[in-house]
């Protein structure tokens, strides 16, 4: 009569040295491990890539439209708006550099001026090296609260912010012709 052995084994087979029998529920786990270890790797190797998209994609739409509203905000409230023929402007014999074009207090007209801006997504801080034509200041209770200039009819500065906010092209449509009805004139934009 053959007994069996503890290990598991049966007499009759030889022994192997240096290797120790595992029982099947051990290589099992030990898979299981690996599988979970890849998966782990896999899971983590896709929060960081999910992490790096979203964190690109709130720090790409803060630098895309938080200046435009800051500067929305930042005029909502002017009281009076002073055009000034300065920035890339060539003096005429009408009009010389620093002359106010225009001093708007009908908070009507400003509604209509602010509503008039509209800035597209852009990844471009661009700018150019002239000032841009008119200069623009908004003002609340007789302090200066933003100064601007019009871009080539396709950006503003806003002053101290060091780039141009790109407009959309509709946007540019309604200040030329805001100005236009102001008589305020355009050639320089």
């Amino acid at each position: 009569m053959r007994t069996s052995h503890p290990s598991g084994r049966s007499p009759d087979q030889p022994v192997r040295t240096g290797v120790v029998p595992r029982p099947d529920f051990i290589s099992l786990i030990a898979d299981q491990q690996v599988v979970r270890l890849k998966s782990m790797k896999r899971f983590r190797m896709l929060t960081a890539v999910v992490t790096v998209v979203a964190t690109a994609v709130f720090l790409a739409d803060s630098y895309v439209h938080r200046p435009g509203r800051d500067f929305l905000s930042a005029i909502a409230s002017a009281d009076r708006v002073v055009f000034t023929a300065d920035g890339f402007f060539r003096p005429t014999e009408t009009l010389r550099i620093g002359d106010t074009l225009a001093e708007i207090t009908d908070p009507e007209l400003i509604d209509n001026l602010s509503s008039a801006f509209s800035f597209r997504r852009s990844w471009s801080r661009g700018s150019c090296a002239c000032e841009g034509f008119p200069r623009v200041e908004w003002f609340q209770n007789g302090k200066r609260v933003a100064t601007a200039s019009l871009q080539h009819r396709e950006a503003i500065r806003w002053h101290g912010l060091g780039f141009d906010m790109q407009l959309t092209p509709d946007s540019t449509e309604r200040l030329v012709a805001w100005c236009e009805r102001q008589s305020i004139p355009t050639d320089g934009f």
